[in-house]
Formats: C-alpha cells, structure tokens, sequence
C-alpha cells in the first residue's frame, strides 16, 4: 500500500509568498506552503539583475527588469525584443529514513518579452516569464509514489512614465497557477488517484518609483498588496464533492538605492526587501537584503557580482538555519550593434553548502532597434 499524504500538503508549490489561512469548512481546505519550496521554485530569469545580486530597485534597464520595479524601464531605441532561458541543479533529501523527496526544475523555465517606447516620457511592453516552477517526486520504501509539477507562469503588462528626475511605473500581472499531481493517496484512494490537479488565475499589481535627484545615485521604491484568491481542484477518480485551498499573498515593500561613479562605469547597488507574512502563527514576517555591483571594463563588456539572502520565515523549526539561503552572484553582458547577449549564475552552495544548496545558470539576449 502506498504512503497515505495529506492532499493539502500538495498545493504547497503556490509561491513562497504564499501562506496558509484558517479552515473555512470541511472541504475548502488552507494550503501550506513548505520551506523548501519557499525558495527553490524561483526562476530569476531576469538575466542582467541577477548576476548583481538580483537587485535593480534603483536601477534602469531592459523589459526584464520591470520584474524588480515596473519604474525602471527605459531603452532608448523605438522597440526592445528579449528572451532568456535558465537550468538549475537538483537535490534529494529525507524527512524521514523511509521516504525520499526528490527536486527538480519543471522544463521549461524561460522569460520573453518585448518594450515599445510610446515617447520620451511613456514606455510600455509585454513580458512573460515562468516565475517560478518545480517538480518532486516523493519515494517511499524505495517506491516512487507521488509525482508533482507546479507552475507559476505571469504575464505583466508594464507602464513607465518619467518626468525629470522620476519615473514612475505599474505592472499589471496576470498569474497562471498551474498543479498537477500523480499517484497522491488519501484514505479513500489508498493505492492513489490517477491525479490531482488545479489551475487559478490571479491579478497581482506592482507598483513602483525611481528618483534620480543626482548624476551618481538614485533611489527605489516598490510595493505589491496583499491578495486572497481560491484555488479549485479536480481528481480522478472523482470526488464526491470537490475541494479548494485559500491562498494569501502578503503585502510586499522594498526599498534600494544604486551609487555610480567614474563616469557611470562602476554602479553599488543596495536593497531591503520586507514582506508581511506575520499574520499567520506558523510565518515571520521576512526581511532581506540585496548587494550587487556592476563594473563596465570596457565600451561593450560588463561585468557584475552580488550577494542576497532568501532568509526562512517558517516559525518553530529546529533545522531553520538549513533553510536560510545565501546566494552568491556573478554575471556578464556583451553589447554587439543592437544585440546584448547576458549571462548569470546564481547558487547558494558557495557561502552556505547546506542539503538544499542549489545553483541556477540564466543565458539571455535582446535585441533594440
């Protein structure tokens, strides 16, 4: 007989902004969101912001960046096309001697998009990216039993406008959720259910701003509000009466600031980023922090380094520590005509080699014209 799982640990991919609410009645049930997944379902496709650390709050850029701060989009040609794409290592490890969990990146992880600038002072575009995904397969006495995916794909829809020395922004993002599971038993399916599946739609804003009061520093402001939707699940074989999962995002604000000096050549950048997650018993709120330098070797080479944390937010943990990330960031661009072609690397297995150590290589390129 396979391992009998509680169904409501399943939805725990969501995102890890998620957490769980009280339960509403016996079938709509609060989903958990689990430490692991917190932090290894994210993509990080935005290839040029995350070899410097995954910052950019401060900063402007391509079509990509609107993922940190829908303020910092500025090209300056008429249209911008990009694409980038992303691999990421694997990782097992035991909960208990009997049962294995296994995970992996859910194929493909890809981000593509497109800027049109409407005039000097309006900038808009389409961007889409699989933000986060993640695929486990859960063994139990060496029988793979449950197989999981789940996929976040978003599709923003940014607008900029800039005046002096501010930019303002809003990203309109629609959230596809997508879950699909084999093989997860309950009581009534011991030996398991064909699967289990849900897909959601959500509408998330992002608001942000860019103020540039000098040449060599400017500074960042975003912030996303807290948002409930129901996620509504469907099996085979069919259940007498289906089930749905209530799932939070919690309110986001951050905060950074970048420093540029000889001639625009070197930039700092420095960011704080706060979520409210403390409203549910099982979370703490969670604080981070985002380092990253870029330094301009030559008139078409950049080069880019940084540090951020993803930091647990779980209470009541006795390995927490084994879930804190540290990652370590280095990353280049290569301007050829109107072609830029990028490249990240961002792993925790360097500053902190824990059990869920992981690393992620992002290639991109676009193209203005």
């Amino acid at each position: 007989m396979k391992k009998i799982c509680l169904i409501g640990m399943f939805f725990l991919l969501i995102v890890s902004n998620l957490y769980p609410q009280s339960i509403r009645s016996f079938y709509k049930y609060d989903n958990t969101v689990g430490p692991v997944e917190d932090f290894y379902s994210l993509s990080f496709l935005n290839s040029v912001n995350a070899g410097k650390g995954n910052t950019g709050i401060a900063s402007s850029g391509d079509i990509s960046s609107v993922s940190i701060n829908p303020a910092s989009l500025k090209i300056d040609k008429k249209y911008q096309f990009y694409l980038s794409y992303n691999v990421k290592t694997n990782f097992e490890y035991s909960i208990v001697p009997e049962a294995n969990e296994k995970y992996a990146q859910s194929q493909p992880s890809f981000s593509a998009g497109f800027a049109y600038k409407i005039n000097d002072n309006i900038q808009t575009g389409l961007l889409y990216r699989n933000e986060r995904n993640i695929s486990n397969t859960y063994t139990f006495f060496g029988t793979e039993d449950t197989k999981i995916n789940f996929n976040q794909h978003k599709i923003t829809v940014p607008f900029t406008y800039n005046y002096k020395c501010l930019q303002a922004g809003v990203n309109l993002n629609l959230s596809l959720f997508h879950y699909y599971a084999e093989g997860v038993s309950t009581v009534n399916y011991p030996d398991g259910l064909k699967y289990l599946k849900a897909n959601s739609i959500s509408l998330i804003p992002d608001f942000g701003v860019r103020l540039t009061p000098a040449k060599m520093v400017s500074f960042g402001l975003t912030f996303s509000p807290a948002v409930n939707f129901d996620n509504n699940y469907s099996q085979d074989p069919p259940a007498v009466r289906n089930y749905t999962t209530t799932t939070r995002f919690p309110m986001k604000l951050s905060a950074g600031a970048e420093f540029r000096t000889m001639e625009d050549k070197l930039k700092f950048s420095g960011e704080y980023r706060f979520e409210k997650m403390s409203d549910y018993p099982e979370w703490y709120d969670r604080n981070d922090f985002n380092l990253g330098v870029e330094y301009k070797a030559t008139e078409k080479l950049a080069l880019r380094t940084g540090v951020f944390t993803l930091l647990n937010a779980w209470r009541n943990r006795a390995d927490a520590s084994e879930y804190d990330m540290y990652y370590l960031t280095f990353g280049a661009s290569y301007m050829y005509r109107d072609f830029g072609f990028h490249a990240a690397i961002v792993s925790s297995s360097i500053l902190k080699n824990t059990k869920f150590s992981h690393s992620i290589i992002n290639i991109g390129t676009s193209y203005d014209l």
